[in-house]
């Protein structure tokens, strides 16, 4: 233990009166703990049970990044199925378009192959033949209708 005079300023800033102090010595030391030591002041811990294993929790640094990479992922996967839709789309236009060109070229010939001699014979006998069904069916009519109404 030592002594020494001490004296402290006031509100105002003017010394108060010197008094004696005892100092006590510093209870630390400058050298690491020996392993006696160091066990009995961790047996001693009140967090003994608590911090005995080492956690290696995740980062807010490594669930930004993940959480990141998610969306990314997402967002990639979402412009991929939306390239995909526009493709699949486009491939059916394409394929409706050609479907109406084949029609068109299928009517196409078929004028032509009406408007040849052949198809000029075949429209006019087709044309008549249907006339002639019609007109049978018109005097079968007619006559059912007469003897039902006699």
């Amino acid at each position: 233990m030592g002594e020494a005079l001490v004296s402290f300023l006031d509100a105002a800033g003017r010394p108060s009166i010197v008094e004696r102090a005892v100092i006590i010595p510093p209870e630390g030391r400058a050298g690491a703990l020996t392993a006696d030591e160091r066990r009995a002041v961790i047996q001693s811990s009140p967090f003994l049970g608590k911090y005995d294993q080492a956690v290696d929790n995740e980062s807010a640094f490594e669930l930004l990044t993940a959480r990141m990479e998610r969306a990314s992922r997402e967002q990639a996967n979402a412009l991929r199925e939306k390239e995909e839709l526009r493709q699949q789309k486009e491939q059916e236009r394409r394929e409706r378009a050609e479907r109406v060109e084949r029609e068109r070229l299928e009517r196409q010939r078929q004028r032509e192959k009406d408007n040849s001699l052949t198809g000029s014979l075949t429209k006019m006998a087709s044309t008549k033949a249907k006339r002639e069904v019609i007109n049978l069916l018109f005097k079968f009519g007619r006559g059912l209708l007469g003897s039902l109404l006699k």
